[in-house]
Protein backbone atom coordinates (compact mmCIF):
# COMPACT_ATOMS: atom_id res chain seq x y z
CA UNK A 1 0.00 0.00 0.00
CA UNK A 2 1.42 3.40 -0.91
CA UNK A 3 0.96 6.03 1.75
CA UNK A 4 1.16 9.79 1.27
CA UNK A 5 0.50 12.79 3.45
CA UNK A 6 -0.62 16.14 2.16
CA UNK A 7 -1.48 19.52 3.52
CA UNK A 8 -4.90 19.00 2.00
CA UNK A 9 -7.79 20.93 3.37
CA UNK A 10 -10.01 18.03 2.28
CA UNK A 11 -12.50 19.24 -0.29
CA UNK A 12 -13.00 22.25 1.92
CA UNK A 13 -10.07 24.42 0.82
CA UNK A 14 -6.77 24.76 -1.00
CA UNK A 15 -4.26 21.95 -1.15
CA UNK A 16 -0.61 21.19 -1.67
CA UNK A 17 1.09 17.81 -1.50
CA UNK A 18 4.22 15.88 -0.78
CA UNK A 19 5.38 12.81 -2.68
CA UNK A 20 4.72 9.41 -1.08
CA UNK A 21 7.58 7.80 0.76
CA UNK A 22 8.25 4.10 1.18
CA UNK A 23 11.02 2.06 2.71
CA UNK A 24 12.25 -0.84 0.56
CA UNK A 25 12.81 -4.08 2.44
CA UNK A 26 13.96 -7.37 0.98
CA UNK A 27 10.74 -8.21 -0.83
CA UNK A 28 8.04 -5.81 0.32
CA UNK A 29 7.44 -2.10 0.52
CA UNK A 30 6.40 -0.88 3.95
CA UNK A 31 4.43 2.35 4.19
CA UNK A 32 5.91 5.33 5.96
CA UNK A 33 3.03 7.03 7.70
CA UNK A 34 3.23 10.81 7.67
CA UNK A 35 1.00 12.55 10.17
CA UNK A 36 0.04 16.19 10.32
CA UNK A 37 -2.69 18.54 11.54
CA UNK A 38 -5.09 20.87 9.76
CA UNK A 39 -8.32 22.76 10.27
CA UNK A 40 -11.33 21.41 8.42
CA UNK A 41 -13.51 24.28 7.27
CA UNK A 42 -17.18 24.56 8.30
CA UNK A 43 -19.46 22.29 6.27
CA UNK A 44 -23.11 21.34 5.92
CA UNK A 45 -23.54 17.56 5.73
CA UNK A 46 -26.22 14.93 5.27
CA UNK A 47 -25.72 11.91 7.55
CA UNK A 48 -27.21 8.47 7.99
CA UNK A 49 -26.39 6.38 11.06
CA UNK A 50 -25.83 2.66 10.60
CA UNK A 51 -24.99 -0.37 12.71
CA UNK A 52 -23.38 -3.57 11.51
CA UNK A 53 -19.89 -4.33 10.31
CA UNK A 54 -17.59 -1.45 9.36
CA UNK A 55 -17.12 -3.22 6.02
CA UNK A 56 -20.80 -2.40 5.33
CA UNK A 57 -19.87 1.29 5.16
CA UNK A 58 -18.89 1.20 1.49
CA UNK A 59 -22.25 -0.25 0.49
CA UNK A 60 -24.00 2.37 2.61
CA UNK A 61 -21.98 5.12 0.88
CA UNK A 62 -22.88 3.72 -2.54
CA UNK A 63 -26.55 3.76 -1.54
CA UNK A 64 -26.29 7.36 -0.34
CA UNK A 65 -24.54 8.32 -3.57
CA UNK A 66 -27.40 6.81 -5.62
CA UNK A 67 -29.99 8.65 -3.48
CA UNK A 68 -28.21 11.97 -3.97
CA UNK A 69 -28.25 11.44 -7.74
CA UNK A 70 -31.95 10.48 -7.67
CA UNK A 71 -32.75 13.70 -5.76
CA UNK A 72 -30.56 15.81 -8.07
CA UNK A 73 -28.17 16.72 -5.24
CA UNK A 74 -24.53 17.32 -6.13
CA UNK A 75 -21.98 16.59 -3.39
CA UNK A 76 -19.96 19.62 -2.24
CA UNK A 77 -17.12 17.46 -0.93
CA UNK A 78 -16.00 13.86 -0.56
CA UNK A 79 -18.21 11.28 1.13
CA UNK A 80 -17.12 10.02 4.52
CA UNK A 81 -17.58 7.35 7.15
CA UNK A 82 -17.53 8.58 10.76
CA UNK A 83 -16.79 5.73 13.14
CA UNK A 84 -18.78 5.98 16.38
CA UNK A 85 -17.53 2.84 18.15
CA UNK A 86 -19.35 -0.31 19.17
CA UNK A 87 -22.74 -0.51 20.82
CA UNK A 88 -23.59 -2.61 23.88
CA UNK A 89 -24.41 -5.47 21.52
CA UNK A 90 -20.85 -5.38 20.09
CA UNK A 91 -22.02 -4.18 16.68
CA UNK A 92 -20.22 -1.31 15.00
CA UNK A 93 -21.93 2.09 14.91
CA UNK A 94 -21.01 4.54 12.16
CA UNK A 95 -22.37 7.40 10.09
CA UNK A 96 -22.09 7.71 6.33
CA UNK A 97 -22.35 11.21 4.99
CA UNK A 98 -21.44 13.80 2.43
CA UNK A 99 -21.04 17.58 2.32
CA UNK A 100 -23.83 19.31 0.38
CA UNK A 101 -25.15 22.81 -0.20
CA UNK A 102 -26.83 24.24 2.90
CA UNK A 103 -30.14 24.60 1.04
CA UNK A 104 -30.55 20.81 0.77
CA UNK A 105 -33.18 19.33 3.10
CA UNK A 106 -32.76 15.78 4.43
CA UNK A 107 -35.21 13.02 3.44
CA UNK A 108 -36.15 9.61 4.86
CA UNK A 109 -33.73 8.66 7.66
CA UNK A 110 -31.07 11.23 6.71
CA UNK A 111 -30.24 14.01 9.12
CA UNK A 112 -28.54 17.33 8.41
CA UNK A 113 -25.79 18.87 10.49
CA UNK A 114 -23.65 22.00 10.39
CA UNK A 115 -20.05 21.13 11.20
CA UNK A 116 -17.99 23.95 12.64
CA UNK A 117 -14.33 24.50 11.87
CA UNK A 118 -12.34 21.85 13.68
CA UNK A 119 -8.73 20.89 14.27
CA UNK A 120 -7.86 17.35 13.19
CA UNK A 121 -4.84 15.10 13.04
CA UNK A 122 -4.73 13.34 9.69
CA UNK A 123 -2.94 11.09 7.28
CA UNK A 124 -3.71 10.15 3.70
CA UNK A 125 -3.75 6.55 2.51
CA UNK A 126 -4.41 4.72 -0.72
CA UNK A 127 -5.15 1.15 -1.69
CA UNK A 128 -7.93 -1.32 -1.03
CA UNK A 129 -10.31 -0.29 1.73
CA UNK A 130 -11.36 -2.77 4.40
CA UNK A 131 -12.34 -2.72 8.04
CA UNK A 132 -8.94 -4.29 8.77
CA UNK A 133 -7.39 -0.84 8.18
CA UNK A 134 -8.49 0.29 11.67
CA UNK A 135 -4.81 0.20 12.63
CA UNK A 136 -4.49 3.55 10.82
CA UNK A 137 -6.92 5.09 13.30
CA UNK A 138 -4.90 3.66 16.21
CA UNK A 139 -1.59 4.90 14.78
CA UNK A 140 -3.07 8.36 14.22
CA UNK A 141 -4.39 8.52 17.80
CA UNK A 142 -1.01 7.37 19.16
CA UNK A 143 0.81 10.03 17.12
CA UNK A 144 -1.59 12.79 18.21
CA UNK A 145 -1.19 11.93 21.90
CA UNK A 146 2.61 11.66 21.61
CA UNK A 147 2.63 15.05 19.84
CA UNK A 148 0.86 16.57 22.86
CA UNK A 149 -2.70 16.83 21.54
CA UNK A 150 -5.88 15.67 23.24
CA UNK A 151 -8.04 13.36 21.13
CA UNK A 152 -11.58 14.79 21.34
CA UNK A 153 -13.63 12.38 19.22
CA UNK A 154 -13.62 9.40 16.91
CA UNK A 155 -12.06 8.82 13.50
CA UNK A 156 -13.61 9.87 10.21
CA UNK A 157 -12.41 8.69 6.78
CA UNK A 158 -12.97 11.00 3.78
CA UNK A 159 -12.85 9.17 0.43
CA UNK A 160 -11.07 11.61 -1.87
CA UNK A 161 -11.47 9.81 -5.20
CA UNK A 162 -14.95 8.38 -4.65
CA UNK A 163 -16.84 7.87 -7.89
CA UNK A 164 -13.80 7.16 -10.06
CA UNK A 165 -13.03 3.87 -11.77
CA UNK A 166 -11.07 1.19 -9.99
CA UNK A 167 -12.62 1.54 -6.55
CA UNK A 168 -12.10 0.17 -4.01
CA UNK A 169 -8.66 -1.15 -5.03
CA UNK A 170 -7.32 2.35 -5.69
CA UNK A 171 -9.23 4.19 -2.98
CA UNK A 172 -7.60 7.34 -1.60
CA UNK A 173 -8.75 8.20 1.90
CA UNK A 174 -7.96 10.99 4.29
CA UNK A 175 -8.10 9.56 7.81
CA UNK A 176 -8.94 12.28 10.34
CA UNK A 177 -9.22 12.43 14.11
CA UNK A 178 -10.52 15.48 16.01
CA UNK A 179 -7.96 16.90 18.43
CA UNK A 180 -7.44 19.87 20.72
CA UNK A 181 -4.39 21.67 22.01
CA UNK A 182 -4.35 21.11 25.78
CA UNK A 183 -4.65 24.20 27.89
CA UNK A 184 -1.66 25.11 29.99
CA UNK A 185 -2.38 24.76 33.71
CA UNK A 186 -2.56 28.06 35.55
CA UNK A 187 0.18 28.60 38.08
Amino acid sequence: MAVAATMLLAAFGACGSEEPEAVQTTDTVEPVLEFSTMYLQPAFVLLRERTGEYADGMGALAGLDAELAAHGVAPAGPPFIHYLGKGDDGRARFQVGVCVSSDVSPWDDLSAQNLSERLVAYLETSGPWSDSRAWEHEELADWAEKAGFEVTGTACDYFLNWGTEGLPESLMAEVTLPIAVPEEPEE
